[in-house]
């Protein structure tokens, strides 16, 4: 029996899962997981770039030295940041390389990824990865990801 996401060792067998075809690289959870770790991603970019214009940077440090609430979000915000990045340098890579179901993507997106590191990975993730995966599983019995 073949597995419908390559992550998801549980998730029914499916059209998208047969052995001869491509099969979804996430499952829909894990898309959604991934949309979540990409907001977190972004604002927690902008945050730190709005820190560096001087009041603002003030004044989030006087937040975080005064509230220790603040402190422990913005540690596991950049936390979240880091490890959201490394899953989409990886993910992107294993998806360039070998992962992509369909035609294999443009060259200039493996200089993207590697150059753009920050911006490059989610950029791949939301204008290759996602739609690809949205597709399968949009082949598979229940229907489109939202």
């Amino acid at each position: 029996m073949s597995r419908a996401s390559l992550f998801d060792p549980d998730a029914p067998a499916g059209p998208a899962g047969d052995e001869d075809g491509p099969r979804a690289f996430l499952s829909r959870p894990q898309i959604l997981a991934v949309r979540v770790l990409i907001v977190i991603y972004a604002a927690t970019a902008l945050l730190l770039t709005a820190a560096n214009y001087r009041p603002l940077g003030n004044a989030l440090f006087r937040l975080s030295a005064m509230h220790l609430a603040v402190r422990l979000a913005i540690v596991l915000m950049v936390s979240a940041t880091v490890l959201t990045f490394f899953l989409l340098l990886g993910m992107s890579l294993h998806h360039y390389l070998r992962g992509h179901a369909g035609p294999r993507p443009a060259p200039g997106w493996l200089w993207v990824i590697v150059l753009l590191n920050v911006v490059g990975v989610a950029a791949y993730y939301l204008m290759i990865i996602e739609p690809e995966q949205k597709s399968l599983l949009a082949r598979a019995p229940g229907g489109a990801v939202a």
